[in-house]
């Protein structure tokens, strides 16, 4: 089983927390605890038999890295102007059934042991979801603009709980 890992805007896309902001420090954050976040998921992966890419560099190259993948996950921490919003999300493809499989699995997984912002659900303007040709799905890990959140996402302890969560969900999906 080959699984796609994506750390969220390690390449040129920025994503909702635009790099070019003035002041704007938590896309850096973002950037690394996506990457802490994905390794774990990689080594959990890695542990179960599977053959995990981690995909880095700009969306092209990503694509072309992960092309043989069966299933993919793209790895993320949320902003939101309204601090007091926390927890995590899965998102998939609109119309994709394996998608919302998986993301609602990784949604049960998460939420035994995690707060989340609100249930799995569908987006179709996110290009990951998009132009893949296996299903993937987008999880947002907390939200960087909430205290709590924030100190939960640099935790080591709390980012192998989200890795366990997003694995066991694909897991569950691939039935091993």
């Amino acid at each position: 089983m080959w699984i796609a890992i994506y750390p969220g805007h390690v390449g040129k896309d920025s994503g909702a927390i635009d790099a070019s902001a003035a002041g704007d420090d938590l896309y850096t954050l973002e950037c690394q605890i996506n990457g802490q976040v994905a390794s774990k998921v990689f080594l959990l992966c890695t542990l179960l038999g599977w053959k995990p890419i981690i995909a880095l560099g700009d969306f092209d190259a990503r694509i072309k890295a992960t092309s043989q993948c069966d299933i993919g996950v793209s790895i993320h921490a949320d902003a939101c102007t309204n601090q007091s919003v926390r927890g995590f999300h899965a998102m998939y493809c609109t119309g994709s059934t394996a998608g919302e499989s998986i993301a609602k699995l990784i949604d049960e997984s998460l939420r035994v042991i995690i707060p989340r912002a609100r249930s799995a659900h569908a987006r179709s303007d996110l290009i990951i979801l998009k132009r893949t040709t296996f299903p993937v799905v987008l999880v947002e890990c907390g939200f960087l603009t909430n205290d709590g959140d924030e100190k939960l996402l640099h935790s080591e302890f709390h980012q192998y709980h989200l890795a366990w969560g997003i694995v066991e969900g694909l897991r569950r999906w691939v039935g091993a």
